[in-house]
């Protein structure tokens, strides 16, 4: 199916997993994802200068992305720029639309909204970016100055791309291996990072829990491996749980499965009414004595609190987020946790 392989999107993933598209043609065509519809609107909201149909915290982006559009120099921009990188053939052509498009006498300057709250590779790193360099290139003949900017982030990165051959090159070589790989009938899947968001994850056998466990071996331990490790480990537990769940929910229905049976304990006990218990309590210890062992919920707690701010005060519920901080910062304890996360 063309959809899965003439997309500067997709090259990145491509150069990790080269077989992937092997798995992608046999699935139907898919949606558009909530994140990409939303990237999409403010897209259209900034070529058109309109926050129609915006929420509030779309239009802080808007506003902010508009900002950082003059910053970048951006005063006569193209938006929605159909592109196409020409590679010899067979290799296919590749089509894109780049988001914002400026030529100047020295150079073409080009902009990419990431609108997620991961961030991409950076410039010079990031293959979606490059191909798009490498296109603006072919159609202008002078060098591409490329910008990422990521509202949610609050990040802005740019990069100037000077030997745009070396790109063309890669991306050939990219295609060329993919179709060799096809036409020999051989599947090279890599398990990595980017499983996470690959759209044939469901139904790859290189992430199957079975194939990953064997693969995976957090004995020895790189610099350059730590990540794929963790995201390896990561899928298995996903995976393991997932079926673990397919389990419970047969023996559920099928209590008479030989050795094994569903187990159920009490669970952790709240108080129906706090006002009522605390009455009870009182009797017997003092207020003090009582409160050294509550504590508050911080999460819901903060949630009620901005909801009922928002509510009373006519604004967000992000203001009323920030005026709950606001209001309990000299009480306010964070313990510091560590979490890993690949980038």
């Amino acid at each position: 199916m063309e959809i899965w392989r003439h997309r500067p999107s997709n090259l990145q993933r491509t150069a990790v997993c080269p077989s992937w598209m092997q798995i992608a043609i046999q699935l139907p065509e898919p949606g558009e994802s909530a994140a990409a519809s939303e990237g999409k609107l403010l897209h259209e909201a900034i070529a058109e200068r309109s926050t129609d149909g915006l929420s509030a915290d779309q239009i802080e982006m808007y506003e902010w992305c508009l900002t950082e559009l003059a910053k970048a120099g951006f005063d006569a921009p193209q938006h929605e720029v159909a592109m196409a990188l020409e590679l010899d053939p067979p290799l296919p052509v590749i089509t894109g639309t780049a988001d914002v498009v400026q030529d100047t006498p020295t150079a073409t300057k080009i902009l990419d909204w990431k609108t997620g709250w991961v961030a991409p590779p950076s410039p010079e790193d990031n293959l979606q970016l490059g191909a798009y360099a490498a296109m603006t290139w072919q159609k202008y003949g002078k060098p591409v100055e490329a910008t990422m900017v990521m509202p949610r982030l609050k990040r802005v990165e740019t990069y100037t791309f000077t030997q745009l051959e070396s790109v063309v090159s890669y991306i050939s070589l990219l295609l060329q291996k993919t179709m060799r790989l096809r036409g020999e009938g051989v599947m090279e899947l890599k398990p990595s990072a980017d499983c996470r968001y690959c759209p044939v994850k469901n139904i790859c056998p290189a992430i199957s829990a079975g194939s990953m466990l064997q693969e995976t071996d957090a004995s020895v331990l790189t610099a350059d491996n730590a990540a794929t490790v963790y995201a390896q480990l990561n899928m298995i537990a996903k995976k393991a749980k997932d079926e673990m769940s397919k389990v419970k929910a047969f023996v559920k229905r099928n209590p008479d499965c030989e050795g094994i049976a569903i187990k159920t304990s009490p669970g952790r006990g709240t108080f129906r009414d706090s006002d009522e218990t605390y009455s009870i309590l009182s009797a017997y210890m003092t207020h003090k004595e009582i409160m050294e062992h509550v504590s508050f919920g911080f999460s819901s707690l903060r949630d009620a609190f901005a909801t009922k701010y928002a509510a009373s005060h006519s604004v967000t519920k992000k203001e009323g987020t920030r005026q709950f901080f606001e209001a309990v910062k000299t009480q306010l304890e964070r313990k510091q946790q560590e979490k890993i996360e690949c980038r």
